[in-house]
């Protein structure tokens, strides 16, 4: 039987410019932005500890030294197994970036972005993952008419956990991507290509009927916008 208390490794995609931040972002990474004294990183992983994860892979590319110089100095403040895995000289996307960790992940996996702050139950979602036998699930939040004031945009259509539609511009769409994923190792091993982003792996997974959606309504944080920082801001020093 499989025991949920143990959670699979999660990976944190934290390889972007962070350019919707400039200036904040020309001398450091996004992830490493400063809430109240400390990196954004910091709650992030203060957060996965809490639910339980064990192991920790951050996909890094811009300014990689200063993300691996912090968690040197800090690696006594998590109770975590944290590795690094740099994309290197040429930038891999998303989904390259998790493909080239595949070898030091077990069979399932989570992935999350390093700008979101998603404090939900990963022990229901992992659950619902291990019941769909080998499909890949994503997490997804209906869009609503006041996310207009964040740069982000619904990009599918979701029906009873199904996802009808993908990025389909001629039709209008319902739900947003939450920022996490349970995945199969295999699923991206099947994939030929060393560099691409997660929507090419979406659209593929659809069109083999492989990926499921788990809708989730709870409010989310993120820092990949300014409005988005300022908020998640807020958030953290009411609530840490």
């Amino acid at each position: 039987m499989h025991n949920d208390k143990n959670l699979p490794a999660v990976v944190i995609l934290s390889g972007g410019y962070g350019k919707r931040l400039y200036p904040q972002t020309k001398k450091i990474p996004k992830c490493l932005i400063k809430i109240d004294s400390k990196p954004f990183l910091f709650y992030q992983l203060k957060l996965l500890e809490k639910k339980n994860f064990k192991k920790v892979i951050i996909c890094s590319g811009y300014k990689s030294d200063q993300i691996k110089k912090f968690l040197y100095k800090n690696k006594q403040n998590f109770n975590l197994e944290i590795l690094i895995s740099d994309d290197g000289k040429k930038k891999l996307g998303t989904g390259g970036a998790i493909k080239k960790t595949l070898k030091i992940l077990g069979k399932n996996f989570f992935v999350i972005f390093g700008d979101s702050y998603l404090d939900v139950d990963y022990k229901k979602i992992y659950r619902k993952f291990i019941q769909l036998n080998k499909k890949d699930l994503i997490v997804t939040h209906k869009y609503l008419k006041k996310y207009n004031i964040y740069p982000i945009f619904p990009e599918m259509i979701v029906r009873n956990n199904n996802i009808l539609q993908y990025k389909n511009f001629k039709k209008e769409m319902t739900h947003l991507y939450y920022g996490i994923g349970v995945f199969n190792n295999l699923s991206f091993k099947d994939i030929k290509k060393k560099i691409f982003d997660l929507h090419f792996f979406f659209k593929k997974m659809i069109l083999n009927n492989n990926l499921l959606s788990y809708t989730v309504q709870k409010k989310f944080y993120e820092i990949g916008s300014k409005y988005g920082l300022n908020e998640t801001k807020n958030f953290l020093k009411k609530n840490e």
